[in-house]
């Protein structure tokens, strides 16, 4: 009997001690992160040679092409980066202060 007792006293602490405040959520609020007009566009694409050309004309423009394109990647990673951080949730409104209580009469 006394063992029961125990057993049912600890089982009520352990549940008292679980208790927590309930949080309501009345408004989920989206924000949009704010991506720099600079990261939007890339380089542009260098003009072809001619189908003529010597090598001495198509190796600038192969280096121009590649910076091009890594132009464009490095910026489409910062994008990304920027889209998949996860962004920190707007400040609560601060609590009013509680109302001071009035004596009763």
């Amino acid at each position: 009997m006394i063992r029961r007792l125990v057993a049912l006293i600890a089982l009520g602490a352990c549940l008292a001690g679980c208790q927590t405040d309930t949080v309501y959520v009345d408004r989920i609020q989206f924000v949009r992160p704010a991506i720099a007009p600079s990261l939007l566009s890339c380089k542009p694409e260098p003009a072809a040679p001619a189908p003529t050309a010597k090598m001495r004309a198509v190796a600038p423009y192969v280096v121009d092409l590649a910076e091009a394109g890594e132009d464009c990647r490095r910026k489409l990673d910062t994008v990304r980066a920027r889209l998949s951080e996860p962004t920190p949730p707007p400040a609560a409104p601060a609590d009013p202060a509680p109302a001071a209580e009035s004596p009763a009469s």
